[in-house]
């Protein structure tokens, strides 16, 4: 009877202490900001980097939330450039005015491809560029995406790349407007503008060794996201300036110098030899020697898609 007794008295404490703890489990506050328990990429990742994957992933954040925090989980490096990144991407989205409440999801394998490739990146000036493809691919208003195409180039690029890639889309798009109408004034917009662009070739590009530059050149070319500028030198119409007429005969040295320039292209292009300065036209006096180059319509779409804007402004040294 005495054992009975004790093991009654057992039970019922442990059942007092169980009902307290329960008690204790409503009442408690949550931590999170909804109020309820944290989600797996919460757990793993800072508050802003968590969001941003639930708003990226949609409905299947809770269906691969588990699986990427663990896999983030396992690489404490990747963890840190994703948040990084993420950091970059909120501030993009603000820079841009974008509505929270409006962001497009994106297609999971999108976001677990781009999650694999951008976590390997700690270089300041390539997050920014995975930044500014995530903002737009979640803009509502555009029907860009996080597509595979642009995934495997920023997989590819290391800040010798990123580099030139900035230098050229800001000769291609900046454009001289100044105030003042007259020649004095477009004069006075182009210094202004070509100084801002050698500027910003000092700092991303030209600091780095010649033998970085041409294999960041050959990568690029790789990617087929830069070419070299012809300028359509030898043209039909250029080749008859050098003729009295179309019934002329050919010129044996015209002839040869068009067969050398096409020459140095293919060969430059291959990787097996480099552009020629004399062959390849620059701007007039403006020691910019970036301008032997030229975006591809794929590298121009990327940089488009990456709304460097802000890149070529924050870019650092």
């Amino acid at each position: 009877m005495e054992r009975k007794r004790t093991w009654h008295k057992k039970s019922n404490a442990t059942l007092a202490n169980s009902t307290i703890m329960n008690k204790a489990d409503e009442t408690e506050p949550d931590d999170t900001l909804s109020g309820q328990s944290p989600t797996p990429l919460q757990k793993s990742l800072s508050q802003t980097a968590g969001n941003l994957l639930e708003r990226m992933l949609g409905p299947a954040a809770d269906e691969l939330g588990t699986y990427l925090g663990d896999q983030i989980r396992a690489w404490r490096f990747r963890q840190k450039n994703i948040e990084e990144i993420a950091e970059k991407t909120s501030e993009e989205i603000k820079r841009r005015g974008l509505d929270n409440n409006r962001l497009k999801s994106l297609p999971q394998g999108d976001v677990y491809r781009a999650m694999d490739a951008c976590s390997l990146e700690d270089d300041e000036t390539v997050q920014q560029l995975w930044a500014g493809l995530f903002a737009s691919a979640m803009d509502p208003d555009k029907s860009i995406s996080a597509s595979k195409v642009f995934v495997d180039i920023l997989r590819s690029l290391g800040p010798a790349e990123t580099g030139l890639l900035l230098v050229l889309h800001q000769i291609e798009t900046r454009r001289p407007e100044p105030e003042d109408k007259t020649a004095k004034g477009y004069a006075a917009a182009r210094k202004l503008l070509l100084e801002s662009v050698r500027t910003l070739a000092d700092r991303v590009w030209r600091r780095r060794s010649s033998s970085e530059r041409e294999k960041a050149v050959q990568n690029l070319m790789r990617l087929r996201c830069i070419g070299f500028r012809t300028g359509k030198r030898y043209s039909e119409r250029a080749l008859l300036r050098w003729h009295a007429d179309r019934e002329a005969p050919a010129r044996a040295d015209v002839t040869a110098k068009a067969l050398d320039y096409l020459e140095s292209l293919s060969l430059a292009v291959s990787g097996t030899g480099k552009g020629s300065p004399a062959t390849i036209p620059k701007m007039e006096q403006e020691k910019i020697p970036e301008v032997i180059f030229e975006l591809t319509s794929l590298g121009r779409s990327l940089m488009d898609a990456c709304n460097v804007e802000s890149t070529n402004r924050d870019a650092p040294s």
